[in-house]
């Protein structure tokens, strides 16, 4: 924990881009750490590559890891490259899951995921644009979305993951959030840790 608070500390770096380190991620000196950012609102292709400085703290805490990380491995026979993996044994989905386990989400269940979260969103997006609130196939349009967002949530995938991709479907203000299951409150906390606003109805469907 020492090891993990003294990194995010130095870098800023979110849940999901510490998840994803690797031991190649960190510089030879253990004085850097390489980190794939994805702000808010870009394209998988706009995401950039940041040098991270590493303080004394952080480098002591990561040399006394690293050897207690490679005995985890050890007992699962594992040659993982994860930066950070599980101290205990977990479950997973129904599934026992060993210590040294590493700790981020499976990349392609992680897409099929946000596929689905992108297709149900569209089908709500245009069943409110042809009028349908509060029909029949609107309001199981909502409990589609809920229940994908629920799902993408349940495996690590990031709020503002969702959002960006839910915006692209045609769920970007926050009334038509608020009925595919986001609560308006959780939504301006994240918009205001982004430094920014979410349009209104109008706004967004300009």
């Amino acid at each position: 924990m020492l090891a993990v608070g003294a990194v995010v500390s130095d870098t800023g770096i979110r849940a999901g881009e510490m998840c994803a380190r690797t031991i190649e991620d960190l510089s030879p000196t253990l004085e850097e750490l390489r980190a794939v950012r994805r702000p808010q609102g870009r394209s998988e292709s706009e995401a950039c590559t940041e040098l991270l400085a590493l303080s004394g703290l952080s480098r002591a805490a990561l040399k006394r890891w690293l050897p207690e990380r490679q005995q985890l491995l050890e007992r699962v026979g594992g040659t993982a490259t994860a930066l950070w993996v599980s101290l205990h044994g977990n479950h997973h989905v129904g599934k026992a899951v060993p210590a040294g386990t590493p700790l981020m989400p499976d990349a392609e269940k992680a897409a099929v995921l946000l596929d689905d979260v992108a297709a149900r969103g569209r089908t709500l997006a245009e069943l409110r644009r042809a009028g349908e609130e509060g029909g029949t196939a609107e309001l199981q349009g909502r409990i589609a979305v809920r229940q994908a967002v629920r799902d993408a949530w349940a495996e690590g995938i990031e709020h503002t993951v969702q959002l960006s991709t839910l915006a692209h479907a045609g769920l970007a203000d926050t009334v038509s959030l608020a009925a595919g299951g986001w609560e308006p409150v959780l939504l301006d906390v994240i918009d205001r840790g982004q430094g920014r606003g979410r349009p209104t109805k109008a706004a967004a469907a300009e």
